[in-house]
């Protein structure tokens, strides 16, 4: 593989940050805290280049009396960045070469970060290209922007590739940078090329931190590898790095996902041993764990002990306790959907969407409800919420195999078609006309499971 022939050849002596300058690359992380994006797929934003544009478009006391033009529109620039308003950003950056202002290294990770915003990677690379065309010698700053825009798609190739040329033009090396790259190779599944990442790493003596953690043993367990996940805890807290919370909720996370109900549960009490409060999301895992080992009465009672401790529920929270429950085999569990979706709505003021109205078709579908899955999708009309077409088709289908639609059965497999022809996007208020319609029009014959109409 071209990418692994590239890591082997980079294992060559780099330059690490100086003592002063690592001090200077500390601010900028100092100022710009990283954001962690917990609820799809672990995505770590680890460091951008906003701090570093405020800090330097901002001018000192001694300095206020001799106003830099370039550092004011650089700070202008950067304004507009943070505030996302980038088609603003662009055309102050048009208007340098008619202000006479040359772009410095500044500038140009302001424009970086923009794209890198934006997610237009074609015009990342092009101002990228531009600044070296100008003679300015890309930073650490700049290298790790271009990183973080392969957090979630990008050829791998491409990123080795900048890792590279990072070392081949000496441009010092920090932690966060491997970070970030350990990130993107855990976000596509690359398990084997962390592990020659974190051997460079050792060699060039930089140590893990928690963030090292939490992103590796993130890429084993979203690979369900629970084996290596775990060896890869044991190798970090062996090394020394603290445990920190976050590193606990993908180990949570995998056991949830398999079902192993025993697993989840002793690491939730370790997590709770090592002095971390539960909260909300590491309810939401243990939840979702019973949901899918099939147990809706363990999660409802997970549900209420939650409650007792004072701790909020979300909307995933909901979710996961519809899921558990559409699962199960007691057929009158399924009227607590309703409770819980009013308590969600009214209790708690959290509104529906249309992920949520995708789990409460699916749970109906199961039970055989017609009438209360007409209702969800009345609400689906009238909040245009947009569920979107595989969840109708699966829906369908499921009621199609039950075999009891009768006279309906020719017009929800034509439907059914219509949905499978499309396959990505949204149904729109005629198809959930369509739908209503077919359900409305249902007469099951005696020995029908399906349920038409409320039970008195």
């Amino acid at each position: 593989m071209k990418g692994v022939q590239i890591v082997k050849a980079s294992i060559a002596i780099a330059r690490p940050l100086s003592s002063s300058s690592f001090r200077a690359f500390r601010r900028v992380l100092m100022l710009n805290q990283p954001t962690w994006n917990h609820a799809s797929s672990n995505n770590f934003r680890l460091f951008s280049t906003e701090a570093q544009q405020t800090e330097a478009a901002v001018p000192s006391p001694s300095e206020e009396k001799k106003r830099d033009p370039l550092r004011d529109e650089n700070g202008l620039l950067n304004r507009h960045v943070r505030n996302n308003l980038f088609g603003d950003a662009e055309k102050v950056f048009q208007g340098y070469p008619a202000k006479g202002l040359t772009p410095n290294e500044y500038t140009y990770n302001i424009m970086l970060n923009l794209y890198k915003k934006k997610g237009d990677v074609k015009s990342l690379f092009a101002s990228f290209d531009a600044m070296k065309k100008q003679g300015i010698k890309p930073s650490t700053v700049s290298y790790s922007t271009m990183f973080n825009a392969f957090q979630e798609g990008g050829d791998i190739n491409e990123l080795l590739r900048l890792y590279q040329e990072m070392k081949d033009t000496n441009v010092p090396l920090a932690l966060p940078i491997f970070n970030v790259i350990l990130g993107a190779l855990g976000q596509r599944g690359e398990t084997s090329m962390i592990h020659q990442f974190l051997e460079e790493m050792q060699k060039l003596n930089f140590k893990p931190d928690e963030m090292t953690m939490t992103t590796v043993v993130s890429a084993y367990g979203r690979k369900g590898d629970i084996q290596s996940m775990l060896k890869q805890w044991d190798f970090f807290i062996s090394s020394g790095v603290k445990v920190d919370e976050r590193s606990f909720y993908p180990v949570l996370d995998a056991y949830a996902k398999k079902g192993n109900v025993p697993g989840l549960l002793e690491w939730f009490s370790k997590f709770k041993a090592a002095g971390f409060k539960p909260n909300a999301r590491s309810y939401n895992i243990v939840i979702d764990g019973y949901a899918r080992n099939r147990s809706p009465e363990a999660a409802l009672q997970t549900y209420e002990e939650m409650k007792k401790a004072g701790i909020k529920p979300d909307k995933n929270t909901f979710i996961n306790l519809i899921r558990a429950i559409g699962f199960s085999t007691n057929p009158d569990l399924v009227n607590t959907v309703d409770k819980l979706f009013s308590e969600m709505r009214d209790t708690y003021s959290i509104p529906p969407d249309g992920r949520l109205a995708a789990i409460m078709l699916q749970t109906f579908g199961r039970q055989m409800k017609v009438h209360k899955a007409i209702h969800v999708l009345e609400m689906v009309k009238q909040l245009h919420l947009g569920v979107i077409n595989n969840s109708l088709l699966g829906f369908i289908d499921r009621l199609r195999r039950s075999r009891q639609l009768g006279p309906q059965e020719e017009k929800a497999l034509n439907l059914g078609k219509r949905f499978l022809s499309k396959s990505t996007g949204f149904a729109t208020n005629e198809e959930i006309e369509e739908v209503i319609s077919i359900l409305q029009n249902i007469k099951p014959n005696s020995a029908s499971t399906l349920e038409v109409r409320p039970v008195a």
